[in-house]
């Protein structure tokens, strides 16, 4: 055991030994870590504020002086002390550290004020900047032109007031040829007073007025809120008598003058004996008339022609016109007190005459037999305004019949109320080279009027196009019809036809049978019952009847006829033994072709009929296309309006 312990003492004390007789330790390789590091602390002109010394290597310095300091030099603004430059952190070198300052400029409130004193906002200002606000928006009734003072950089607290003026207007007259009115200036809500009335010759002034057409008078005082131009209005001083004179030398009216003569009654008169065939036997077309109308234009040449035995009646102005000024002329210069209101009597006549502003009146009332009328008691009233140049006419004939106009330059209006069996109305307008009218007709006893037809139709250098729904040789039919005249020999060129049957819609067009070639004579028979066509038709002394062709195809038309031949009503004009011009319905052969099937028509004929030699048809293709477009552009806004004239629309109209 003493073994043992002896060998563990002598390792120790080896080891021991060992350790006290290392290497002595080196100074010259002492670390960084244990050397001393300098911090200065600088204000930023350079001036040293604090240095610490022997800093250790990772500590942080740290400044133990008084807050540096700067001065600005001024009473507005100074520097305030931020920090240091560089950044402090850990020591890691000799390190120099520089005062970091922001310069504070003082600021000032700008207090912005409207006119009345209210805050109009508060803004902040730095010491020295030029404080800005924007003024506020002109209104009508006020100018904003600048504030109370002008705006200078800010060096203390300031109130600024808006400064506004009243807005001014100008209000100008425009004497439309009278004397010079002085224009006014004047501030917004200002009432200004009516100025001294301008002078034109041969005129008197009516007033001013607020736009050019005079439609609003001025009310005057006016309140001023913008710019005004006012108008003067004038109207030609006209003797009373002068007055009355332009009535009786304008009253007469004549419809007629916006219609094409080639398309009036009596343009192309026929032998009446001519107009008297049956088709019975074979019969040339050569004998056929032409020149006949359709229904469409024969309705309105029946209602101005309606009117015309009105118009009779002004013949008995005439009679009394220059007796009536006389007698107006002589009640004047006795100096009544009412120069516009004057009534006499002369024979069978009662005359009333008035005058009211621009407006003469001629009231004429007698018993007599007027042509077409019999025995009545005929009313007249006449009204001119001599502004518009616009006259006006009302007929009275016995209690049922009576007829109202109304025309200017370019326009005439009509209504007719005749036997208790006919109302209707008639406007005609020209503009420029152009006529358009439009009419409508009831036929049938007052409250139980059955029949109602209307037209409307356009004038122009060449044509005439009517569209209407009038077929009298066709009871219970609803179609609408397209008519087309040359104006040039006023022939009918030919028609359009839409009929709807059994939801199927039908475009046909219809020539004269007599504008074809190639068909010489005709003769019809009535035909069964069941036929489309009511007629049998035999062309150019043929045995066998004129053979049509179906529609084809797979549509619901399939079955009806592209084309045939078919009378239809025209109306011509013939003088009787009395001399007497007088109309006449007269059925005339005529081809329908559906429109679709146009361009095939003259295989079709040919091919169907296998006798005729040729076959054409001579209405030009651009009078066909004519037909078309007229067609396709009339139909639709004919048959949107064609109501809307109704009989107690007529009936008020011509009032009692």
């Amino acid at each position: 055991m003493f073994k043992r312990f002896g060998i563990v003492l002598f390792l120790l004390l080896v080891l021991l030994f060992t350790t006290g007789c290392g290497k002595k330790e080196d100074k010259t390789n002492e670390s960084p870590k244990d050397k001393g590091f300098t911090i200065t602390w600088q204000n930023d002109d350079g001036t040293v504020l604090e240095v610490d010394t022997d800093l250790i290597e990772g500590d942080t310095p740290v400044y133990d002086g008084n807050t540096p300091t700067k001065s600005t030099g001024n009473d507005y603004s100074l520097y305030v002390f931020k920090g240091w430059s560089p950044t402090i952190g850990q020591v890691n070198k000799n390190q120099t550290y520089q005062a970091v300052y922001e310069l504070v400029m003082d600021t000032y409130e700008i207090t912005w004020k409207d006119a009345e004193g209210n805050n109009l906002d508060v803004t902040t200002v730095k010491h020295g900047d030029l404080p800005r606000y924007i003024l506020p928006k002109d209104t009508e009734e006020w100018d904003y032109v600048g504030w109370d003072k002008e705006v200078v950089i800010a060096t203390a607290d300031t109130t600024y007031h808006v400064v506004r003026k009243k807005q001014l207007y100008e209000v100008s007259y425009n004497s439309n040829g009278g004397s010079e009115v002085i224009s006014v200036s004047t501030e917004y809500k200002t009432l200004v007073n009516e100025p001294a009335e301008p002078t034109k010759e041969n005129h008197r002034f009516l007033g001013w007025y607020t736009d050019e057409t005079l439609a609003s008078e001025v009310v005057f005082p006016f309140e001023v809120k913008s710019n005004q131009t006012f108008y003067a209005a004038w109207n030609e001083q006209v003797p009373y008598l002068d007055y009355l004179n332009q009535l009786l030398t304008t009253y007469q009216v004549n419809p007629y003058s916006f219609v094409p003569n080639r398309l009036l009654p009596g343009a192309n008169i026929k032998q009446e004996n001519t107009l008297d065939l049956t088709y019975e036997s074979n019969t040339n077309l050569g004998l056929v008339p032409f020149g006949g109308y359709g229904e469409q234009w024969q309705m309105v040449l029946e209602n101005l022609n309606q009117a015309t035995l009105f118009f009779n009646a002004f013949s008995s102005v005439e009679v009394i016109a220059t007796s009536s000024v006389v007698a107006f002329h002589n009640y004047l210069d006795s100096n009544p007190d009412d120069e516009a209101n004057y009534e006499f009597k002369q024979g069978i006549y009662t005359v009333n005459i008035s005058i009211d502003g621009e407006t003469v009146s001629y009231n004429l009332a007698y018993q007599t037999n007027l042509f077409g009328f019999g025995e009545v008691r005929v009313e007249i009233e006449l009204n001119y305004d001599t502004l518009n140049k616009t006259k006006e006419g009302r007929i009275q004939a016995g209690e049922p019949n009576a007829l109202k106009y109304k025309v200017d330059e370019s326009n005439f209006e009509m209504a007719i109320k005749y036997g208790g069996i006919r109302r209707s109305y008639l406007e005609l307008n020209r503009m420029d080279d152009v006529v358009e009218g439009k009419i409508v007709e009831y036929l049938g006893l007052d409250g139980q009027f059955s029949t109602n037809s209307s037209a409307m139709f356009f004038i122009d250098s060449s044509h005439v196009q009517v569209v209407g729904n009038k077929s009298s040789s066709m009871i219970g039919w609803s179609g609408t019809i397209v008519e087309l005249y040359q104006i040039s020999d006023g022939s009918l060129i030919g028609y359009e036809v839409r009929e709807t049957i059994s939801s199927i819609t039908y475009n046909t067009l219809w020539f004269n049978l007599t504008d074809t070639t190639g068909i010489t004579s005709i003769r019809k028979e009535v035909a069964p019952i069941e036929n489309a066509n009511k007629h049998l038709i035999y062309v150019n002394n043929q045995s066998t009847v004129f053979k049509t062709k179906t529609f084809g195809g797979f549509t619901l038309k399939n079955l009806s006829r592209r084309y045939d031949v078919e009378f239809r009503t025209q109306y011509f004009y013939y003088l009787d033994m009395n001399n007497e011009l007088k109309s006449k319905s007269v059925l005339i052969p005529m081809l329908f072709i559906q429109q679709e099937k146009r361009t095939e028509l003259l295989t079709d004929v040919m091919k169907e009929n296998s006798y005729l030699l040729t076959f054409n048809l001579n209405v030009t293709e651009a009078n066909q296309n004519n037909i078309i477009t007229a067609y396709e552009t009339l139909v639709d806004p004919f048959i949107l309006q064609k109501d809307e004239i109704t009989v107690s629309v007529i009936i008020e109209y011509i009032g009692k």
